[in-house]
């Protein structure tokens, strides 16, 4: 693994790094790192901003980056702009909502924490985004809905 940077998210620090096997960026939880060996390997300065790709992740959670597009009751501005940043992009959507249309790391954890906010958000794109959060509803829905 190649290092990025240490981040503090979610009360833990993260190792970011670029993992050659698998030609992509991982997070690892330091805390939990075993089998760690120093080695004499060196790497070249690669500019790095850990505050912009944090910004984009959910709890940590990697993935692709894509636009995605959400509409959200008023309320929830103060939390988008604490999540997103103060240049989002927001257009009003009629009396009580905004839609945000930003750049983020589509993942569990995205998926997650729309859902958190229950009725009040809503994903209208993309449709990849859209049919997962409809799909974990659905499983939500099922496991109430039966006694167990």
């Amino acid at each position: 693994m190649k290092p990025y940077a240490l981040a503090w998210a979610n009360d833990f620090y993260y190792l970011i790094a670029y993992y050659f096997e698998a030609g992509e960026i991982r997070h690892c939880r330091v805390d939990r790192l075993q089998n760690v060996m120093e080695t004499d390997e060196t790497f070249p300065y690669e500019s790095f901003d850990v505050s912009s790709y944090t910004q984009s992740t959910f709890h940590m959670f990697a993935g692709d980056e894509e636009w995605i597009k959400i509409r959200c009751r008023n309320n929830l501005i103060n939390v988008i702009i604490d999540k997103f940043g103060k240049n989002i992009s927001t257009t009003r959507d009629g009396e009580d909502h905004f839609v945000l249309t930003t750049k983020a790391r589509i993942s569990d954890g995205l998926v997650n924490w729309i859902l958190g906010f229950g009725s009040n958000v809503k994903v209208l794109s993309p449709d990849t985004l859209q049919d997962t959060v409809k799909e974990e509803v659905e499983n939500l829905h099922r496991l109430y809905d039966h006694d167990s």
